[in-house]
């Protein structure tokens, strides 16, 4: 008799009553949906990490204090002076980013410059591709040379190696023309497809270029790397020796990189949970769904179920009769959901730009907890069908 509920169980739900198909569909929907959000979400938080990584965000930035009315003065020339003026500074640059144009014959767009000084490759992690980083003589000049990503190189001038190309940067009013002295390997072209093609590009151009674009001599921040343990004793002291030069009274602050991408990787992470847990509901509201249609199931079969009833079949049987159906719908809109998931994931990830990352422990975790909701929403009904009287529903017209 168990095997003869069961068997009966599978054939309501394989003959596909458009109710129970439904209910397979927002299954199959809100798997899909969580496990695209898993694997895109994956694979961008590991590609941002490693962008901000290939950035060489590590060391510490020693930031000018805005005070009311006044600003701490730095200057490309304090990244020598605390060279020679602090023991443990291992190495110092000074560098200023600003938000600006970029364009060749062929294309336009916005970009951060950076103007930088020489040994930025100790702080920014560049994996050449072409062509040469700017020399100590093209940042002491201020040569109108710049570096660019092999993804900028082929928008603006349709290849990769453009060493030896002319892309006119721009600050307000005032541009340049600046020589491709290299390019390497794409760095913000991961970011830019998670953001739609929002996020600007990037073009790292000599400090000096950028104070004859902008006239601004100041700078914005110096990026240090120490050589001691006691990191936090040592950029103590580079602030002391700034105040003391300056006589400033507003100060420096210094912010730890490897601190921020600690705290990019937690951001990263909360946000992604955030979203498993936005696709999380969509699975309750279909277990919500199972739970509709099994009700309205055992309305419309109180006579089949009487007659379960009446030759032989007990209430125990009749409830788990109901609810191995409302499991197997669940398992049913599960698996299609997780191919379906995957099969999106995979092309998805592609035109973003990023891995794709399907987790088989993940997929097998989220089938089995639909199983489980559908075990939960189907005890309702399977009740309610164990507590019908069969003499009651074999009357019934």
């Amino acid at each position: 008799m168990n095997g003869a509920i069961f068997r009966l169980s599978v054939k309501n739900v394989v003959r596909g009553r458009s109710r129970v198909m439904l209910c397979i569909l927002s299954v199959a929907v809100g798997i899909a949906a969580l496990l695209l959000l898993y694997c895109v979400g994956s694979g961008g938080e590991q590609a941002v990490t490693e962008m901000l990584e290939g950035f060489g965000f590590s060391g510490f930035l020693i930031v000018p204090n805005n005070g009311i009315g006044q600003a701490s003065p730095l200057y490309a020339e304090d990244a020598e002076y605390i060279l020679t003026a602090v023991h443990g500074v291992e190495h110092a640059i000074a560098f200023t980013t600003r938000y600006g144009v970029a364009r060749s014959d062929r294309h336009s767009d916005d970009a951060v410059i950076w103007g930088v000084g020489h040994g930025m490759e100790d702080f920014i992690d560049f994996s050449l591709l072409y062509g040469s980083l700017l020399s100590p003589a093209d940042v002491q000049e201020g040569r109108a040379r710049c570096v660019i990503d092999r993804d900028t190189a082929y928008r603006f001038f349709g290849r990769e190696n453009a060493v030896g190309c002319y892309l006119t940067v721009g600050c307000g009013s005032t541009s340049e023309e600046f020589e491709v002295a290299a390019v390497t390997e794409g760095g913000m072209s991961v970011l830019a497809g998670l953001t739609g093609g929002a996020s600007p590009l990037f073009v790292y151009i000599p400090g000096k270029a950028l104070t004859r674009l902008t006239g601004e001599k100041k700078v914005a921040q110096l990026a240090v790397r120490t050589s001691e343990e006691d990191s936090a004793f040592v950029t103590e002291h580079i602030c002391r020796v700034l105040n003391a030069k300056y006589d400033d009274s507003v100060g420096y602050t210094v912010q730890d990189l490897d601190g921020y991408m600690g705290d990019v990787g937690v951001v990263m992470q909360l946000l992604r949970l955030l979203l498993l847990a936005a696709a999380s509901i969509s699975l309750v509201v279909s277990g919500i769904g199972v739970m509709n249609a099994m009700l309205s199931s055992v309305s419309e079969r109180r006579r089949e179920i009487g007659l379960c009833l009446a030759v032989g079949a007990s209430p125990a049987q009749i409830c788990a009769g109901f609810l191995a159906e409302a499991m197997l719908i669940t398992l049913f809109g599960g698996l299609i959901g997780a191919g379906v998931g995957l099969l999106l994931s995979w092309p998805v990830a592609h035109i973003l730009g990023i891995s794709f990352m399907p987790n088989a422990g993940l997929i097998l975790a989220v089938v089995g907890f639909v199983v489980i909701l559908g075990l939960i929403f189907g005890t309702l009904p399977a009740l309610k069908a164990s507590r019908l009287i069969p003499a009651e529903t074999l009357r019934e017209e």
